[in-house]
C-alpha cells in the first residue's frame, strides 16, 4: 500500500476512515486500489465526503440499518461491476442490449435495486471523479440559481443530486423527480425526507406535462436506453427557452443495467449536437477504479451542461 490511512490527522474518527478500514478487512486487494486512489491530502474533498457520509449514515439509521449495511451494498455493487467488466473485456460489448430484459432482471427486482441503489450512492459520494462531477453540478446551479424555478430529475435513483440542489436553490422552487423503479422512488423519498419533491413513478417517455423546466438533470441515464437520442429529444422538448440540462455518461463502463455502449467522447458529443442541443460546458475524466484502465477501450466519465 503506497498510502497509510493513519497519516492524516483530519481523518481520525471520520466515517471515511471507518469505511476504508472495513473495506480493508473484507477486500484487502480492493482496499489497496481504493486507498491509492482517494486524495486524502485534499481537505475540500475529505470535508465534502464526510458531510455526505454523515447524511448517508443518518439515512441508514432512519431506515433501521447501520453503516455496515451500506458497506455491504457497496461491495456487492463493486462485485457486480467487476463481473461485468470481465465480460466486457472478453466480448467487447455490454451484456444486455434490451431495456425490457434489464427492467425484468434489475428494475423490477426489489432486492437487487436496493443494494444497487445504496451501493451507487456510496460510489457517488466516495469516488474522486464523482466528487468533481458533483462539484461541477453545484457550480452550474449556483451560477444560474436566480432563474431556476422548475427543476426536473430524470431517473434520479438515490436522490443525492436533488439533496444538493435543495441546499443551493432553497425550498421555493418546484422539484419533480421521475423514476421507473418504485424501489428507487421509495429510497429517494426516505433520503429526501423533509424536502418538498413531487415523486413520479413512471417511464419518462410516457411523462406528459405542459411544464417547461429551467434545469433538468439526467445523471447516467442515456446508457440505460436502447435509443438514448430519444431521451435527448425529450429533454429538449421539456426545457424552457433558456433552460439548462446537466447530463453525465459513462464511456466503456459496463454495469448490470447498462445497454448502450458509448466508446468515446466524440460519440456522445455527436449525438448531443444531432439532437439539436448545445454544449455549454463539458468534462472528461478517466475512471481510475476500472480494470479496463490501460485497455484500448478506456473507461471514462463524461459530463456536460447543455442548452437548447
Amino acid at each position: 500500500m503506497k498510502k497509510s490511512l493513519h497519516n492524516n490527522a483530519h481523518l481520525q474518527g471520520s466515517l471515511l476512515l471507518s469505511f476504508l478500514e472495513n473495506i480493508k478487512k473484507l477486500y484487502p486487494w480492493y482496499s489497496n486500489y481504493l486507498v491509492n486512489y482517494i486524495p486524502f491530502d485534499d481537505l475540500n474533498y475529505c470535508t465534502n465526503v464526510e458531510i455526505l457520509l454523515n447524511k448517508f449514515n443518518s439515512f441508514l439509521k432512519e431506515n433501521g440499518k447501520d453503516f455496515n449495511y451500506g458497506i455491504d451494498c457497496y461491495t456487492r455493487k463493486i462485485s457486480d461491476l467487476l463481473d461485468e467488466e470481465l465480460n466486457f473485456l472478453r466480448t467487447g460489448k455490454y451484456r444486455y442490449n434490451s431495456f425490457d430484459e434489464v427492467k425484468e432482471r434489475v428494475y423490477n427486482n426489489i432486492e437487487i435495486m436496493e443494494y444497487h441503489t445504496f451501493g451507487l450512492l456510496l460510489m457517488e459520494i466516495l469516488h474522486q471523479n464523482n466528487s468533481k462531477k458533483i462539484s461541477d453540478f453545484k457550480d452550474s446551479l449556483t451560477e444560474n440559481k436566480d432563474r431556476i424555478k422548475n427543476y426536473l430529475e430524470i431517473a434520479g435513483g438515490h436522490g443525492l443530486f436533488v439533496w444538493e440542489a435543495n441546499r443551493i436553490l432553497g425550498k421555493h422552487i418546484n422539484v419533480d423527480f421521475i423514476d421507473i423503479s418504485e424501489t428507487s422512488i421509495n429510497i429517494a423519498k426516505s433520503f429526501l425526507k423533509g424536502i418538498k419533491v413531487n415523486f413520479i413513478c413512471q417511464d419518462i417517455f410516457r411523462f406528459v406535462t405542459e411544464m417547461k423546466y429551467d434545469f433538468i438533470v439526467a445523471g447516467e441515464v442515456l446508457e440505460h436506453l436502447e435509443k438514448p437520442e430519444e431521451l435527448l429529444f425529450k429533454i429538449k422538448d421539456l426545457l424552457s427557452e433558456d433552460g439548462l440540462c446537466f447530463i453525465s455518461v459513462p464511456l466503456n463502463i459496463p454495469a448490470i443495467d447498462h445497454i448502450y455502449l458509448f466508446r468515446n467522447e466524440q460519440e456522445i458529443k455527436n449525438m448531443i449536437v444531432n439532437c439539436k442541443l448545445n454544449i455549454k460546458y463539458d468534462h472528461i475524466a478517466p475512471e481510475y477504479l476500472s480494470i479496463t484502465k490501460g485497455q484500448n477501450n478506456l473507461a471514462q466519465s463524461y459530463w456536460a451542461l447543455l442548452s437548447k
